[in-house]
């Protein structure tokens, strides 16, 4: 998340304004798009949820570690990356407004 990069903004507020602008941007459109991203989410745990029954029924051990692996993935995204790209974000955006004063 290119958000995560803009944490050193306070200490060079003048020569970096139109890139984090950008960013800004960029941070509220993630949190826009997060309850689509969340429900598509949800269509693919179902779908790895049959992969993973299917790869077992046919004693498939790749399939269904594919499918674990994956799952695994979309939940680190919906647990720890999202939202931290959130708070981040929001932080620097919050500082970004308190040195614009």
């Amino acid at each position: 998340m290119p958000c995560l990069r803009s944490a050193y903004w306070h200490r060079c507020p003048g020569q970096v304004r139109m890139q984090y602008d950008r960013r800004f941007e960029m941070t509220d459109k993630l949190e826009a798009e997060m309850p689509t991203m969340l429900s598509e989410h949800k269509e693919i745990a179902a779908a790895l949820k049959n992969l993973k029954d299917a790869a077992t029924a046919e004693n498939k051990p790749a399939g269904v570690q594919f499918a674990e692996h994956l799952a695994a993935h979309a939940q680190t995204e919906e647990e720890i990356t999202y939202p931290t790209a959130l708070l981040i974000g929001r932080y620097v955006k919050s500082k970004a407004t308190e040195c614009a004063r």
